[in-house]
């Protein structure tokens, strides 16, 4: 299953922001949110961002493969997905709205693929 390469791919990077967060914990000796320090807060959201976010375009993702689609699509969505949180994550460490932006819109991107694809898939197996 190719999704599951993405996963496993995305969990690493996921790790690698958790931690980055217990680093700013530690750097900026706060064990419980942000203690008022917009530096943790930043890495806390880019952490937070990715939580929310992949999750449904994994799921997205494993159901457009699972209902056959090009091998050549999921790959695309997997890596675009990647792109998405790498470039989301570094406008957001930087402060360059413009990757933040670029990496929402390749996320929502990816997402409304997955869901047209799947809602297209469901209305050619109704009629």
């Amino acid at each position: 299953m190719i999704t599951g390469f993405y996963a496993a791919l995305l969990g690493l990077m996921f790790l690698g922001l958790t931690h980055y967060v217990i680093a700013g914990r530690q750097r900026f000796r706060t064990s419980l949110g942000d203690g008022g320090n917009e530096a943790l807060t930043v890495r806390i959201r880019i952490q937070g961002n990715f939580a929310e976010q992949i999750p449904l375009g994994l799921i997205l993702l494993m159901l457009v493969e699972m209902e056959g689609a090009p091998l050549l699509a999921i790959h695309a969505m997997g890596m675009i997905l990647i792109l998405s949180r790498v470039s989301h994550g570094w406008g957001l460490h930087r402060g360059i709205l413009r990757w933040r932006v670029v990496g929402m819109v390749l996320t929502q991107v990816v997402t409304l693929s997955c869901c047209l694809f799947l809602i297209w898939k469901f209305l050619a197996q109704a009629i």
